[in-house]
This record gives structure tokens, sequence and C-alpha cells, in this order.
């Protein structure tokens, strides 16, 4: 996925990204909206964090971006939120683009740098809410895992962050190549974040683009329309297996089984 110049990454499955984010973000919005009156001990504030939040909209467009997009998608909800959004390129911008809103917060910084800063200033109490991880083009590379470590510990140093779910968008492929200079899968990252479940969406193209979700709610539903499972079903065990492993691991692995991604593994999906 190439870049611009305002280091905002854009490719073929952008568009697909942001309307699949969507249906995540309206369904994860309503569940809270319905759970939050009931739970007394926590903030009546939903809280979002999103670490890389980008201009507010698609490169070269008028299309909101997925930061854009939550921002729509809370207030649609009636819900009362606090937003965080860095982006050390583009705070400004992204700024100009939604608004002074007090329940908007902009940071021109590095996210590794800020997110315990403000999860610590803002987070007093436990939450319900989302982080959001969406790093440029391809992802996790060149063995740089800094920003899940950074992630990791900030969910261990914060239990409020407990209700919190933690949502990335990363390349499949990315992370295999990772692999092969860390000798880490995701698996192994992921075991790190003071998460118990994780979800995922159908990864795409011949990049392998996808949607996991971290959560602690053990019967966290899927979204069929966009193919988005619990780890622990059929659907979402083997696209798991699929970023965590090359082709011919998998053949290895499943000899006679036909991948639920063989088309998309070729780009033939869009």
């Amino acid at each position: 996925m190439p870049v611009d110049e305002n280091q905002v990454g854009h490719g073929d499955y952008t568009e697909l990204k942001t309307f699949n984010f969507k249906k995540i973000v309206e369904m994860h919005a309503r569940v809270c909206k319905g759970i939050i009156p009931r739970s007394t001990w926590c903030d009546r504030r939903y809280f979002y964090l999103d670490l890389t939040a980008g201009t507010g909209f698609l490169p070269k467009t008028n299309q909101p971006n997925c930061a854009h997009v939550m921002i729509n998608t809370l207030r649609s909800t009636g819900l009362e939120f606090q937003a965080h959004l860095i982006d050390e390129n583009n705070a400004d911008t992204l700024r100009a683009n939604l608004d002074r809103s007090p329940a908007l917060y902009y940071y021109p910084n590095n996210h590794n740098d800020i997110m315990e800063n403000i999860i610590s200033r803002h987070l007093k109490k436990p939450s319900y809410g989302l982080m959001f991880y969406d790093p440029n083009s391809p992802g996790i590379t060149n063995g740089n895992w800094q920003s899940l470590d950074s992630i990791a510990d900030a969910y261990t140093k914060y239990p409020a962050l407990g209700k919190v779910d933690l949502m990335m968008y990363l390349s499949g492929t990315a992370v295999k190549r990772a692999n092969s200079s860390t000798q880490k899968k995701l698996w192994d990252w992921l075991a790190t974040i003071n998460k118990k479940y994780w979800v995922i969406r159908k990864p795409k193209g011949t990049w392998q683009w996808t949607f996991i979700l971290g959560t602690n709610w053990d019967s966290y539903p899927s979204i069929k329309s966009i193919g988005f499972h619990p780890s622990n079903t059929p659907e979402g065990s083997n696209y798991f297996d699929t970023i965590n492993f090359t082709r011919e691991k998998l053949d290895k692995m499943h000899p006679y089984q036909l991948s639920f991604l063989d088309l998309d593994m070729i780009g033939q999906e869009n």
C-alpha cells in the first residue's frame, strides 16, 4: 500500500477497510450503549483511542477515514464519549477536518510515546471502548514490533483498559515476513496482550489485509456479512492459520483441506 505526502496509506482495499470498520464499530457502539447504563462501576463515557488517526479523510477523496467514521458512529448512537486521536504528521489537519468538540483530543505525537500518558490522565476508572491501531503499509515489517510491545505494556499496566477492546488492521503477508526475522508468529505477540479472545476478518488480497480484535468478552458475535469471526470458530481458526503460516506450511498442516482463502490469496476477490 503506497503512502501519500501526508504519510497516509491508501490502496486497493482501503475503501473496503472503511466499510468493514464501520460495520464492526457500529455493532461495538450499540453493544456498549446497552451495557454502560447498567454498569455503575464504569465511566459513563465510551473511551476511544486511535493510535494512527490520519487526516480524517481517505487520500485524494472526500470519503471519511476510520477515525472520522468512528466519531460519526459514536455521535449517531447518542453515546457520551471521549476520543483521543493521535497522528504525529496530521494532527492539525485532522482537527481542521473534524472539529474542536470538547470530546475530541488531538495529539501530534508518536503513539508509542504518548499512549500511556493519555491513558493515565483520562482513564480514571474502568471504561468500555476501543483502541485502534492501523499502521501504514505494509504493516509490521522488518521485525519491528515496537507498537505491539507498547500496546501490550499499556494493557498490562492499566487494568482500567480491561473493557477497552483492541482492534488492529494488519497485513498477514507482512506479518509472515516479520516472522522470518523475529522467529515469532503473530499469535506469540498477541499472547502478550491482556486480551483473552480474538476475532478476525477474512483476509483480503495478496497482502492478506485483515482486522483483528482482542476482547475479554467470551461470546463476541460474528458479523457474517463481512466475514468477521471469533478464532474459536472454523472460519476464524482458518483465517488465523492463513496469516500465521506460509502456503507451504498450511499444505502440510491441512494436506486435503481447501482453504477458505484460496481465491483471496491470488487476488481474485474484491
